[in-house]
């Protein structure tokens, strides 16, 4: 690949995957600081391997995996006990916080799924868990497993419409603004 193309690939990936990933890493971890410098460093990363020659045939899945390792290097280095990095609010905080994020409905649309598509959705987009060893855990057969994993993204996509009225562009993309907290259909 030469160097104009690895740099036409790596602009295509961050137009389309820099800000589900700032979401993802988000729903992890709130110091939009740190997010943004992981974000950062995995695009190099991914930029550096392209230029080196190697062959990555999905990489949003491979960003999503260097950002979230690396934001597991964050938490080991921090020695901050990552098994709870869901967990970074109490339900006061959530129902007593001033400003409204697409992560308080998030949290609210995830909870209404039905439980296959929550639990795929969960393990392979919060959890971070290769399709494959999740369908296993699923006892699923891996069609099976993506099938349910892309009803529960696009259930998820639906329930931001619902909720505060995004719309999809002409990509599939959710576009639109952030209702107050009291207009949203979810959160409130």
């Amino acid at each position: 690949m030469t160097a104009k193309e690895t740099t036409e690939l790596i602009s295509k990936v961050h137009d389309t995957h820099a800000e589900p990933l700032r979401t993802y890493l988000l729903s992890k971890e709130k110091n939009l600081g740190l997010i943004e410098d992981i974000i950062q460093d995995s695009f190099l990363k991914l930029q550096i391997e392209l230029q080196k020659g190697k062959d990555i045939t999905n990489p949003k899945g491979w960003l999503y995996k260097v950002a979230y390792n690396a934001l597991m290097d964050h938490y080991r280095a921090q020695k901050v006990d990552s098994s709870n990095i869901l967990i970074t609010e109490t339900v006061e905080d959530i129902q007593t916080a001033n400003d409204h994020r697409p992560e308080d409905c998030l949290r609210g649309i995830i909870a209404n799924l039905p439980y296959k598509y929550k639990k795929a959705v969960y393990l392979v987009d919060i959890k971070g868990m290769k399709q494959t060893e999740a369908a296993e855990e699923m006892d699923l057969t891996l069609p099976t497993f993506k099938s349910h994993v892309q009803r529960g993204r696009k259930l998820v996509k639906q329930g931001y419409i619902d909720c505060c009225d995004y719309s999809l562009n002409e990509h599939g993309h959710l576009v639109g603004e952030m209702k107050d907290k009291e207009d949203c259909k979810v959160c409130r």
